[in-house]
């Protein structure tokens, strides 16, 4: 009972960590608006893959309600937006919402937004089609529980883009490329088949 009540503990000390962070940081231009101004090659690479992962549902996203956890300033909304979908965003942090919001407005995307725990999502089973994270799942403190998660508000299924534990992370890591910790402090989870 004691190490279940530490690990609570903890959980809850990095999500007011990573929201401390994120508030207090706000979100650069650069986050605000990628890929829009990075190049063709940035902006080809984006859209593949997400245009792979949608490929993968084997359907159109169009008219389908779309749950975006771990949504940040909103890129990936975006995309999905242009797809057709009717797009709620969810993040836990104020401002990843403010500036998602912000970005809807700049490039003129409807775009609802929460904020919200992903590993407790607010609303009731089944209330959307799909759901849909794009390197936010390794955020939480249990992955493993917003995964469940957005299966219980999902009606169809889910789909998601994580960092993977393969060879070519380990030598980016390895090179400092990549890190085993984000600057908001929380641990790279990165997942296995």
């Amino acid at each position: 009972l004691r190490e279940k009540y530490t690990n609570k503990q903890e959980e809850v000390t990095q999500k007011k960590e990573q929201m401390a962070y994120f508030n207090n940081k706000g979100f650069s231009d650069l986050e605000i608006n990628r890929p829009h101004g990075l190049g063709r090659l940035y902006s080809f690479l984006m859209e593949y893959k997400l245009k792979t992962a949608i490929r993968l549902l084997g359907c159109s996203l169009k008219g389908v309600r779309l749950l975006n956890i771990c949504c940040g300033s909103g890129m990936e909304a975006e995309f999905l937006s242009s797809q057709g979908a009717k797009v709620m965003g969810l993040d836990i942090s104020q401002e990843a919402i403010k500036e998602a919001k912000k970005r809807a407005e700049i490039y003129g995307f409807d775009l609802d937004l929460i904020v919200g725990d992903a590993e407790n999502i607010p609303f009731v089973s089944r209330c959307f089609d799909y759901g849909f994270s794009h390197d936010g799942l390794h955020h939480l403190p249990d992955p493993k529980r917003g995964i469940l998660e957005l299966s219980r508000v999902a009606n169809k299924g889910i789909f998601f883009i994580e960092p993977a534990s393969a060879l070519l992370t380990k030598l980016a890591c390895f090179l400092g490329v990549a890190k085993e910790r984000e600057p908001s402090g929380n641990r790279v989870y990165r997942f296995k088949k």
